[in-house]
């Protein structure tokens, strides 16, 4: 089953809902942005950031507000937030597309991906690993300090 595209007015509704659970917000003041956070101590400011499954932006914001600024989100429909939308690039698809990399596309130096594969249906795991792979730096080509191409999951 392919993931389906959602009308961008019922996952805006969906957001906001989400947006007034205190247990969500304290979820992701306290344990998923501190999870994720000692890794960026390896990245330069300059680095290129992707955020597969932004959903509304808020850690791509976090970024900004660190110093970071080559920022990138991909969402299967467009949520974010007014104060990140036009301070990043916008990819309005799904990672597990077939034809995904039939396109040229942008490499990343590091990929954050958060709570999204567990949402993916099995069969499209492999499409969605391979369009990964196909968007990471390799080693030599990545501004991570120790080489790059890293993968957050």
């Amino acid at each position: 089953m392919p993931v389906k595209n959602i009308d961008s007015l019922e996952y805006q509704d969906w957001y906001d809902g989400l947006d007034a659970n205190p247990l969500i917000r304290w979820y992701q003041r306290n344990i998923k942005f501190k999870f994720l956070m000692p890794i960026f101590k390896y990245l330069k400011k300059d680095s290129t950031i992707l955020d597969i499954g932004c959903a509304r932006g808020e850690f791509l914001q976090r970024l900004y507000k660190l110093g970071y600024r080559n920022l990138s989100g991909m969402d299967i429909a467009n949520a974010l937030r007014p104060e990140i939308a036009d301070k990043i690039c916008f990819f309005e698809e799904s990672i597990t597309s077939p034809s995904f990399l039939d396109i040229e596309r942008p490499k990343f130096d590091i990929l954050v991906i958060q709570g999204v594969l567990h949402h993916l249906p099995y069969g499209e795991l492999s499409n969605c690993v391979k369009n990964i792979a196909g968007i990471t730096k390799t080693e030599k080509d990545s501004s991570c300090a120790g080489g790059g191409g890293t993968v957050c999951v």
